[in-house]
């Protein structure tokens, strides 16, 4: 018997809203935690990130905003798109 799965990928929806909104979702997100990042190098800073964070809250913001789930390929696309607009930002 042959199973089929579908592989889930980024949708250009999805990527549209993160192109347009990272970069405030990463300075919201340094204005509550700039004492955590405060003299870290980017790579312990992007380590914490990884780490660390729970990103349930930007998850949630995206699926709020466009009106639905994201697959998992989103989930870690916008998680990852976000982490490095944070180190960005702060540097």
């Amino acid at each position: 018997m042959t199973t089929t799965t579908k592989k889930e990928k980024v949708s250009a929806e999805v990527k549209n809203y993160v192109a347009e909104n990272i970069n405030e979702m990463a300075e919201s997100h340094i204005d509550c935690w700039k004492e955590r990042y405060f003299r870290k190098s980017k790579k312990d800073i992007s380590f914490d990130l990884n780490v660390n964070h729970d990103s349930s809250l930007e998850i949630e913001r995206v699926e709020e905003d466009l009106k639905r789930k994201l697959n998992d390929v989103e989930n870690d696309y916008v998680i990852s798109q976000f982490n490095k607009a944070v180190v960005k930002a702060i540097y």
